[in-house]
């Protein structure tokens, strides 16, 4: 097993999905520091249950097609890691490439800040994007970029990578610019996780219905498994936060 921080291609049956459309507040690009060459690392070396699991995932991806065939002169290994419950995650190692990237300093907000923004509210609902990062685009010249090395062949991805530097602050100024009317008023959104919260069922109604048209009209998907509606009470970030306030979340000081 080796320890990396790479990409974690997250795919599963519930993420087969069309493509997200192709929206250009969604196109993000991916420069690199002058004079930097193509990063490329030979593959790792691979268990037969490794390959197995390579197969079904590169299967499933070109299914769907987050990703493509490739010529790029870029390459990423393969690895895997093994998740609490003893499983194997898939990764790329595309740390070779983050050295030579030239850094988004968008900020991501700070969780303080957010709660701080609950003011009186006393109802509230979650969601959690399905594989956010995967819901939008990189551009064509970035595509070789995210070039990745398998038993299969080399293959690219057409949507923005876990393992990027730059994804989170692609991704959260993304979502940012998608609600940046009610920001602070009845919805905050850090990553892929939006809270909406009202003082009343009859505000919450309506602002449920606005987040979703939002989410509708961009082309962007919640996995429902992880979504909560109407509640007096929910975890947030670590939190319980709740008509009566935050409080730390009980389950993370066990």
């Amino acid at each position: 097993m080796r320890p990396a921080s790479g990409h974690n291609l997250q795919l599963g049956n519930s993420a087969l999905r069309p493509l997200p459309p192709l929206l250009h507040l969604l196109l993000r690009r991916h420069p690199l520091v002058e004079g930097s060459s193509p990063t490329f690392r030979r593959p790792f070396r691979l268990s037969r249950q490794e390959k197995e699991k390579v197969h079904k995932q590169v299967e499933d991806a070109l299914k769907i097609g987050l990703i493509e065939s490739s010529v790029s002169p870029y390459g990423a290994p393969v690895l895997f890691v093994q998740k609490k419950d003893g499983s194997l995650r898939m990764c790329i190692d595309h740390r070779a490439l983050n050295k030579i990237t030239v850094r988004d300093r968008y900020p991501l907000p700070r969780i303080g800040d957010l709660l701080d923004k609950l003011h009186d509210c006393t109802i509230f609902s979650s969601r959690d994007l399905q594989s956010g990062y995967h819901q939008i685009r990189i551009k064509d010249e970035d595509k070789p970029k995210t070039a990745m090395m398998s038993p299969m062949g080399q293959f690219q991805f057409k949507v923005l990578c876990f393992g990027l530097t730059n994804a989170p602050a692609i991704f959260q100024r993304a979502m940012n610019k998608i609600f940046s009317e009610h920001i602070g008023k009845f919805v905050l959104v850090y990553l892929d996780e939006i809270l909406v919260m009202s003082c009343t069922p009859e505000e919450h109604e309506q602002h449920l219905r606005l987040v979703l048209q939002i989410l509708r009209e961009n082309g962007l998907k919640a996995k429902l498994s992880k979504c909560e509606f109407n509640k007096a009470e929910l975890h947030f970030f670590g939190h319980a936060i709740g008509k009566d306030g935050v409080a730390v979340d009980p389950q993370r000081l066990l």
